[in-house]
């Protein structure tokens, strides 16, 4: 387990190498903005590392300081050359107006580091955040309403796109980094908006937490533990609930769905993060979503409500045995003509449409790999058209005339799915619904063919389709 706190950054480079969080003879990007914390990272990875490493240098211009960013990208490039350390100088691409400044900038400029990285072919991003960077990122979260996932603190390691971000100073205290920079001599540029109060880190770091440390000296360090241990915590909850959504989520382009009753025996705390990482895979964002919004998804999985509308149009529900997640605007009408003989993938069905003869065989190597099949009697030289369910859209079967919808109920196929069930027609004729018989044989006329559907997205959109169709469909 990483260490809550080094006495001093000359600990740095052997905690590194104990921990195997860098390698020899990496490339490393530095970024650096031109104050105390990064320049004294700079200083120890160019002076004082014992593992030989690659560094590359980068500042990155925020566009937000005029004639004091400029100055600032001077100085960097400067003493990063005395160095010996190439050093590049990017500025944001663009900033959009509104919305919190500092968050806005934070988003760009990770998304710069990681440009960068690739550019340089750096397999890792080093920054100079410290130990008080998360404290006060502790609190500022949680007087904004975080729960465990936002408290837990800023991680030394984590991913970046094909790279990864790492916080050497992340166990050392900010009065240690400044002394180091003046026992080694080490230049810094002071950014004077670091002491304007309009910040609520400002506020925070000057005004709130030397209170606290005049109260409890040693509030920090507990503060730092606990981030650690709830972040070791969420880590392992989310795993439990990415674990139960990949046996049981059954996903489309525009909705999710699990079984009612399987969720709701998770117990509540995996139940929460179950919530939360089905809602940021329907919306295809990380976005955390809100305590309260959390809190009534659960109530709609343990039957106190129907439904709840939740951020970025998506809206949850009870639709007989299963609990829905549908996104507003999704894409529900589909068709996709089938050639045949032959293969088509069907994006919207989560999986493919395969059309053979009968005597000519499965060519399965893993028969598990086919969802359903059916037997039907096609018309010669007319594609097979697989799309989505209209109104009025009838079979014909053995007991007559019915209708598509009213099959579909007596399936159990839930009332949000009737209306993209996938339904294959030629000719302007229903011949097969899936979870429902193929069309009377008694009126087929053509040719015999087995049409097979699976090689699916996904284990559990596999298990979706055999769970409606093989029962019903002659596997």
């Amino acid at each position: 387990m990483p260490r809550e706190e080094l006495g001093a950054p000359e600990a740095v480079p052997a905690w590194l190498w104990e921990e195997q969080l860098l390698a020899p003879h990496e490339t490393v990007l530095l970024a650096v903005s031109g104050g105390v914390d990064s320049m004294t990272l700079l200083h120890l990875f160019r002076f004082l590392m014992p593992i030989p490493v690659r560094l590359v240098c980068l500042h990155v211009d925020h566009r937000l300081r005029g004639a004091a960013a400029v100055e600032d990208a001077r100085f960097v490039r400067a003493v990063a050359e005395a160095w010996g350390v190439p050093c590049f100088v990017y500025p944001l691409p663009f900033f959009p107006a509104g919305g919190n400044v500092q968050e806005t900038a934070r988003a760009l400029r990770y998304g710069l580091f990681a440009y960068v990285a690739r550019e340089v072919r750096a397999t890792a991003v080093l920054t100079a955040h410290n130990f008080d960077d998360v404290v006060e990122t502790f609190f500022l979260r949680l007087f904004r309403g975080a729960g465990p996932r936002g408290l837990g603190g800023i991680p030394i390691v984590r991913p970046l796109s094909g790279s990864r971000l790492l916080r050497p100073l992340l166990p050392v205290r900010r009065r240690s980094i400044e002394a180091y920079a003046s026992r080694h001599g080490v230049p810094w540029r002071e950014d004077v908006s670091n002491r304007s109060l309009t910040y609520a880190r400002n506020r925070i770091r000057h005004l709130f937490l030397p209170l606290v440390e005049e109260l409890a000296p040693s509030a920090a360090h507990h503060v730092v533990r606990l981030a650690n241990v709830l972040r070791q915590d969420e880590a392992f909850l989310e795993g439990a609930a990415r674990e139960f959504l990949r046996k049981h989520l059954f996903a489309f382009p525009s909705f999710l769905l699990v079984r009612r009753s399987v969720l709701a025996t998770l117990p509540l705390p995996v139940l929460r993060r179950a919530v939360r990482l089905t809602w940021s895979e329907l919306r295809g964002s990380r976005t955390s979503l809100a305590y309260e919004d959390v809190c009534a998804t659960s109530e709609v999985v343990l039957g106190k409500r129907r439904a709840a509308s939740l951020p970025g149009g998506v809206t949850v529900e009870r639709q007989g045995e299963y609990v829905l997640w549908v996104r507003e605007g999704g894409a529900d009408e589909f068709a996709t003509a089938v050639d045949w003989p032959g293969t088509a993938r069907i994006p919207h069905l989560g999986c493919s449409v395969r059309i053979r003869d009968p005597g000519e065989g499965s060519g399965v190597e893993d028969e598990r790999e086919v969802a359903c099949r059916a037997t039907l009697f096609l018309t010669p030289d007319l594609p097979l058209v697989f799309r989505s369910r209209r109104p009025g859209d009838r079979l014909e079967t053995p007991w007559g005339s019915r209708e598509v919808r009213e099959l579909l109920r007596t399936a159990g196929v839930p009332p949000r799915l009737r209306r993209v069930w996938p339904v294959a027609e030629q000719g302007g004729r229903i011949v097969w619904v899936p979870g429902a018989s193929p069309a009377s044989k008694k009126i087929e006329t053509g040719k015999e063919v087995v049409v097979e559907l699976g090689w699916c997205t996904s284990p559990f959109v596999r298990r979706f389709w055999r769970h409606f169709c093989t029962h019903r469909n002659g596997r």
